[in-house]
């Protein structure tokens, strides 16, 4: 099984910046590694429908007690330790057709207080399917640890029917790293998690993960980079914004104040940073960076909101590069880059974003 690895290698500052290996393992819904007495429900239709049918791929389903479909919840014990938990995999019936097509995410580690998996400031609905059988997944923009996990259906054909697979790992191993002489070494003094931490022996580990995802060589398509405007006019070469390609990205000028440049990269990425340049005529000296994995519930970087979001100091004329990495782990399938200051009549940008690209 692939760990979760965590490595801080140092920056060139001193400072010391996550990278995060994904973990997405079905946790045992789908192959019955999870027993039926750890699934349970709110309420159950028939004894044909029993919780213990919410099994990926099993071509039965749960389904809730008529009446109750408003209030229901389908429930998954992990065991005696919280387990790292990154998405849900969820499928209807496919043979009735029926299925949820939203839903919310609870989770606990004692079964006495409970959260929800966030979007921004309230509890986030996923998007659920569009049909009895194809599975949907929807990965969470933070990874949670929790023992129960609690799928609540709030939209639906019919009536809610459910099967699903969790994601994510039943153990979870950390390497920590700073910097002393020069020199990559372990740090031990690691606490405060749920789950049993292994910190592992480990010199001369220095994994970096600064991949350029795709804007300067064309990897990342035209049609994913969207914006709030394009003067094709003033910026008419490379309006896409792709770092080190003459020409570059602006506004129009009734929108340089309020303007954005917005990248999807198709799946959630792992992104530590950006590099920044200007385009012909303009440049940007101030941004802000947010990001979501489902294009509605931004978050900002450094902040919960754009008013206390972090400034990031971008460049002084059109052609230098300027890198700013982030001081947390981010990570989502769009962001977002907002001007806040700029140099000329308007904003100019040309970008390329540094990170993971795993999916």
């Amino acid at each position: 099984m692939r760990k979760l690895n965590t490595y801080k290698p140092p920056g060139p500052d001193g400072t010391s910046h996550s990278i995060l290996e994904y973990c997405r393992h079905k946790l045992g819904m789908e192959d019955g590694s999870i027993p039926d007495d750890r699934i349970t429900a709110s309420s159950q239709y028939t004894s044909s429908y029993p919780p213990s049918n919410a099994r990926l791929n099993l071509h039965r389903c749960w389904i809730p007690a008529s009446g109750q479909f408003a209030d229901s919840w389908l429930q998954v014990d992990m065991g005696a330790k919280p387990v790292y938990i990154e998405g849900v995999i969820t499928q209807g019936s496919p043979k009735f057709d029926l299925y949820v097509t939203n839903y919310q995410v609870q989770y606990s580690v004692d079964h006495n207080t409970w959260m929800y998996v966030n979007g921004t400031s309230t509890q986030e609905t996923f998007s659920g399917n569009t049909d009895g059988n194809t599975p949907v997944t929807n990965i969470f923009q933070q990874a949670i640890q929790a023992r129960y996990i609690r799928i609540r259906p709030t939209a639906w054909t019919i009536s809610p029917a459910l099967q699903i697979e969790l994601l994510g790992c039943k153990d979870k191993t950390q390497v920590i790293l700073k910097q002393t002489n020069n020199e990559h070494v372990l740090k031990e003094d690691f606490s405060g998690s749920y789950v049993g931490i292994k910190v592992l022996k480990c010199e001369g580990v220095n994994k970096v993960c600064h991949q350029k995802l795709g804007m300067e060589d064309g990897t990342i398509p035209d049609g994913s980079i969207t914006t709030s405007s394009t003067d094709d006019s003033d910026c008419s070469v490379n309006t896409y914004g792709r770092l080190d390609v003459d020409g570059g990205w602006c506004p129009k000028l009734n929108d340089k104040d309020n303007a954005w440049f917005q990248v999807d990269l198709k799946h959630p990425a792992l992104i530590q940073g950006v590099v920044t340049q200007g385009n012909h005529w303009y440049w940007v000296t101030e941004f802000i960076v947010s990001y979501s994995y489902n294009k509605q519930d931004m978050r900002f970087v450094g902040g919960t909101v754009k008013d206390n979001a972090q400034r990031f100091t971008g460049n002084t004329d059109r052609n230098t590069k300027v890198t700013n990495m982030f001081n947390e782990e981010i990570r989502g399938r769009y962001i977002r880059i907002t001007p806040t200051r700029y140099g000329g009549d308007r904003p100019g940008l040309r970008i390329e974003l540094l990170g993971c690209n795993g999916k």
